[in-house]
């Protein structure tokens, strides 16, 4: 069954890291991020410790000599606006940033301190009733649906704000939303799973058991074309495996959404249903012939809260920050280009032949 291979997914991507350390290759950083939800956290955090601070003096502290520099001026006073519409800061007539009641009550919180977290979570209700909690990255669009205490509910509404998940049990059959484990990865990881699998050498770091998991995996993904083509179609869909990261898996997904599908999204591939292969392709042309703002897509996301602070930014700027921070547009693009181009040759070799 094609769905083994999620099995196998987590022991292929530990393979490839290790290969990836033997080669020593380590992940870069990503400076291009906005990282507002910890702006968010300096800035009240500045506005604590001095007791208020003038615009200009807050800009030049965290952006122009601080780590926030691609933070435009304009989009700080937007994240300051809105902060102030939250009622956590005010400014004073002669100017001055300060600190109001709710801003002085978050910052005197001692979990005030952690900057980061793993993920936000939502807490899932049916008709009042507490359901359990869903990490934000996890949490389907309205409409999907999402396994949780064994049974299967459907999505009325995300309310990202409120920090809740309203659900109701499902009555269709469509098959439950799985985002895979929490964590993103890079696109030089997914691209040394598709090594893995496409090599032949056994590594003498694996066990014997690993070593025939790993002569499994291959076979399976030799025959069902994984390796070479990376398009598994079936009767009710067609699954592709681009081998890219998850900033590109988003941004693919979000695609099909735009264009009125909703994939089955994992962490290696995206299952269309009622497609075929030739729908596919004239889906790659789309993707790389998309010129739309990235805010386009990201304004499609199903939870758009991510880190601590992301509620408080306003939604017009969490929709910049998460196209930039979340989304590789120009990845996507030159995957979909890529991979048209290449059926486009291989039609027209055939034709010719």
């Amino acid at each position: 069954e094609l769905g083994n291979y999620v099995k196998e997914e987590e022991f292929l991507r530990a393979v490839a890291l290790v290969r990836l350390v033997v080669q020593k290759w380590l992940e870069p950083p990503d400076y291009d991020r906005m990282h507002l939800s910890t702006l968010i956290h300096q800035t009240l955090s500045h506005l604590r410790q001095t007791g208020g601070m003038n615009l200009r003096d807050l800009f030049d502290a965290l952006v122009v000599r601080g780590q926030f520099r691609n933070v435009a001026q304009a989009d700080f006073v937007s994240l300051l606006r809105g902060l102030s519409d939250l009622q956590l800061v005010e400014q004073t007539p002669d100017g001055l940033l300060i600190l109001v009641l709710e801003g002085e009550a978050i910052t005197a919180d001692r979990s005030f301190f952690a900057a980061f977290q793993n993920s936000e979570e939502l807490s899932v209700l049916h008709a009042d009733r507490h359901l359990g909690n869903l990490a934000a990255d996890l949490v389907p669009p309205a409409g999907e649906n999402l396994l949780l205490g064994g049974r299967r509910w459907e999505v009325i509404e995300v309310r990202d704000t409120e920090g809740i998940l309203l659900v109701k049990p499902s009555t269709h059959s469509r098959v439950p939303y799985f985002k895979g484990d929490r964590g993103e990865i890079h696109d030089r990881v997914a691209q040394e799973m598709h090594s893995v699998l496409r090599d032949t050498d056994e590594p003498e770091w694996l066990d014997e058991n690993a070593k025939t998991l790993l002569r499994c995996s291959r076979t399976f993904a030799l025959r069902s074309r994984v390796v070479e083509s990376g398009i598994v179609e079936t009767q009710s869909a067609v699954q592709w495996f681009p081998w890219s990261g998850t900033k590109v898996m988003r941004t693919l997904e979000l695609l099909a959404r735009k264009e009125g599908v909703i994939p089955s999204v994992d962490q290696l591939s995206l299952t269309y249903p009622g497609w075929d292969e030739a729908r596919l392709r004239q889906h790659w042309s789309t993707i790389a012939e998309f010129g739309d703002a990235p805010t386009a897509l990201s304004d499609l996301m199903a939870s758009k809260c991510f880190e601590k602070f992301d509620t408080f930014v306003q939604p017009n700027l969490l929709n910049a920050a998460n196209a930039r921070d979340r989304l590789d547009v120009a990845g996507a693009r030159s995957l979909a280009c890529n991979h048209f181009g290449r059926t486009s040759r291989e039609e027209s070799g055939s034709t010719g032949r």
